[in-house]
């Protein structure tokens, strides 16, 4: 039996992902979206959308690249710990 976990920082893909999300379940398998970013602590980090939708925003990230940048705060998901408490416990 598979679970597939997909992490997703980017608040523009949720809508996508979670159609993806829906689809799957149909099908039975167990696919979930994880609005927020991996990282190595818990918190919030900063994020930019770099004005690149005709490209599916390959550019949104922590870095701003043009004066039109709109930042946006993700939550951040410790992601070794994450995987430690939701993972590793779990009977295969």
């Amino acid at each position: 039996d598979i679970c597939v976990f997909e992490v997703e920082a980017n608040p523009n893909q949720y809508e996508k992902i979670q159609a993806k999300e829906e689809a799957y379940a149909k099908m039975g398998w167990r696919y979930h979206l994880i609005r927020a970013a991996a990282s190595d602590h818990k918190g919030v980090l900063e994020f930019w959308h770099n004005q690149d939708e005709e490209s599916e925003e390959w550019s949104f990230g922590t870095k701003k690249f043009r004066e039109d940048s709109v930042k946006v705060e993700i939550p951040a998901l410790w992601w070794s710990k994450w995987i430690l408490e939701e993972i590793v416990p779990r009977q295969l």
